[in-house]
């Protein structure tokens, strides 16, 4: 009797350990925070306003015609120039585990994977992106955040569907084979669409 106790005690605290290490393993997530301003310059003529008159204080009022005044007609500002919207992506990566891990390298590309900005390779040439220097260490239930600005983003064109991407170290394994590269990747669940 002692000795199956025993057991269902040690079985269940392998269980208890098993469960501990899923829950504090570090398990990320990328998700995309998107910004879009809109600039619309206007245009509006003196005759939208009609005549103006300015009097001063003692002046003299003008004699009124008998005539009905000639209303101006009106009309609404035009937009002189649509400058378009202007998107800014913030790229966050949350570690959702209580171990800490170590982030590579971020990114968004488009869905179909013709065009792409690689933070670190974009730092590489001189391009300002602000964010964590690589590596970059995600604390456990921690998250850091990189922003990409819209002088980069208009490489791609309006309507594009673009997906957030982060690449994590792992250990590396000989077997099985897709376990060789010492990188994982990790992408937004859900694509964006730049504006």
């Amino acid at each position: 009797m002692i000795a199956w106790l025993a057991l269902g005690i040690a079985a269940a605290t392998f269980v208890w350990k098993f469960i501990e290490t899923y829950i504090r393993w570090p398990r990320i997530g990328v998700v995309i925070r998107q910004h879009v301003s809109i600039h619309v310059e206007f245009i509006v003529s003196a005759e939208a306003f009609g005549r103006l008159q300015v009097t001063r204080e003692g002046d003299e009022t003008p004699a009124q015609d008998d005539a009905a005044p000639e209303e101006p007609p009106h009309r609404e500002p035009t937009p002189a120039q649509d400058s378009g919207s202007e998107d800014t992506f913030d790229l966050i990566v949350v570690n959702k585990g209580a171990e800490a891990m170590t982030v590579a390298d971020v990114g968004v590309r488009s869905e179909d994977r013709s065009r792409n900005i690689d933070v670190q390779a974009r730092r590489d040439i001189d391009q300002q992106i602000s964010g964590p220097e690589f590596p970059a260490r995600v604390e456990g239930h921690g998250a850091l955040l990189w922003t990409i600005g819209p002088e980069l983003l208009k490489e791609f064109p309006r309507g594009t569907k673009m997906v957030g991407y982060a690449y994590r170290y792992r250990s590396f394994r000989k077997y099985p084979k897709r376990w060789r590269n010492p990188l994982k990747l990790y992408e937004t669940p859900i694509a964006y669409i730049k504006n």
